[in-house]
């Protein structure tokens, strides 16, 4: 027995013609989202470890690490994806 495609799953599909021919990816709007959560979620790490220093509360010291690390991976993101932009606006799509 012959196969025809022992990877068929594996391959794109074909386009159908439904396409649009510019479409563009939304990387500006990921940019904002990502820079929106770094802001709010840096601002809130911040109001939690002034409550913190000022109470020594231990609660109001895990809230602000947790939103520190928070707008730590937001800011990540944020980095990641205007490399990806770049990159795309540098291949010409």
């Amino acid at each position: 027995m012959q196969r025809s495609s022992p990877r068929r799953w594996f391959r794109r599909p074909e386009g159908r013609g439904t396409e649009p021919w510019n479409a563009r990816s939304v990387y500006r709007t990921r940019i904002a989202l990502a820079m929106f959560g770094f802001v709010v979620a840096g601002a809130a790490a911040t109001v939690f470890a002034i409550r913190a220093l000022n109470d020594g509360r231990p609660a109001d010291t895990g809230a602000a690490v947790v939103f520190g690390v928070i707008a730590s991976v937001a800011l990540i993101n944020a980095v990641v994806v205007g490399v990806r932009r770049h990159g795309a606006r540098t291949r010409g799509r």
